[in-house]
């Protein structure tokens, strides 16, 4: 691939941008006030979360929840009167939304991991809020070794086996942060660390707080003894390399991605982060294949893979299919607030064409 038309100024920073505007922002509904740099761009600022791992929906999205703890992509099907009337994937924070308007009735959720066990529990959802559902509290309806056990790469062990005490804070605080009570739900997360000093699930969470409310060494702090208590668990690894991201700190943030992946290489988003990485640096090639690779495990979830390989076809003079990534893009992420200035520049592509 001959990348003769390689522009990294514009095209970079702007990725940055908004790549760092919503890297960790809250699983609760999503804020966005970065500055757009002048000049043409794919990526622009406020546009969705990459991960479509940050946020458990708004108003009028339809059912939407949260599986805690996890990791990496995982089935969700809905049941409601013992019929299956809908599918979907997890992000890495364990969001999850099915676009139909929730109804009085009680449903039931069944949770599928990677090693082929099977979970259920009953859920009412309430409006527009997300519900929350723990793994350690499912019951297992199919087991694919006789007995359940975690997931590789998915649940963190040591999560599992947090006492029902630090559960509770953990689920507390988790509800107060959905709302936005970061203050609140921060005293509740550090009472389950308290209570059980291994529980990397309530660092990560500090973590997430930490960073909504700006406090960036904080939030590295708890994402790296969540990394220290379980190092196995991938989700700490790639909310700091998010962070990294969000600093700027690219070389830092291409390692912690690369733990991520010695753990799991399946996994969407380190691949799609390392294609960024690739890309800031001019070497389309490999932004290109890690980008491939992201694409591959992400099940259609994350929307700006299209938009970065669109950036790389582009700026490799591949016009033909750079136009079908864009238009891909548009078709997956059509309420993306730089749908306009796409559209507007698929025009001058197609013109020039």
């Amino acid at each position: 691939m001959k990348a003769f038309l390689w522009k990294p100024p514009v095209a970079v920073v702007c990725l940055l941008v908004v790549l760092s505007a919503v890297s960790l922002e809250a699983q609760f509904q999503s804020t966005r006030v970065m500055p757009s740099p002048a000049g043409h761009s794919s990526f622009a600022a406020n546009d969705s979360d990459p991960s479509g791992a940050l946020s458990t929906g708004a108003a009028g999205l339809g059912i939407t929840g949260r599986l805690i703890p996890t990791a990496s992509r995982v089935e969700v099907d809905l049941y409601r009167d013992g019929a299956r009337i809908g599918s979907t994937y997890t992000s890495y924070e364990g969001v999850f939304r099915f676009p139909r308007e929730a109804t009085d009735r009680r449903y039931e959720i069944h949770v599928v991991l990677a090693d082929g066990d099977e979970l259920s529990q009953d859920v009412e959802f309430q409006g527009s809020s997300a519900a929350l559902i723990y793994l350690n509290q499912m019951q297992t309806v199919r087991a694919s070794s006789g007995q359940s056990r975690a997931a590789t790469g998915t649940v963190s062990v040591t999560n599992l086996m947090a006492p029902s005490k630090a559960q509770r804070e953990l689920a507390k605080g988790a509800e107060l942060a959905e709302k936005k009570k970061y203050a609140e739900a921060l005293s509740h997360f550090q009472n389950a660390v308290t209570i059980y000093p291994k529980y990397s699930a309530a660092y990560n969470e500090i973590g997430r707080v930490d960073f909504l409310e700006n406090k960036l060494p904080d939030a590295r702090d708890a994402f790296q003894k969540a990394i220290e208590i379980d190092p196995k668990w991938p989700l700490p690894y790639i909310n700091l390399a998010k962070l990294q991201l969000q600093e700027r700190d690219i070389a830092g943030m291409m390692k912690t991605d690369e733990r991520a992946l010695d753990l799991n290489p399946s996994l969407s988003l380190p691949n799609f982060f390392n294609a960024v990485g690739f890309f800031s640096m001019g070497r389309l090639d490999d932004a290109e294949k890690s980008a491939l690779l992201a694409e591959r495990n992400d099940s259609g979830q994350t929307p700006q893979i299209q938009l970065l390989l669109a950036d790389i076809d582009e700026a490799c003079g591949n016009l033909g299919e750079a136009l079908l990534r864009y238009k891909e893009y548009l078709k997956r992420n059509p309420r993306s607030s730089n749908a306009s200035a796409i559209l507007a520049h698929v025009s001058e592509l197609e013109t020039a064409k």
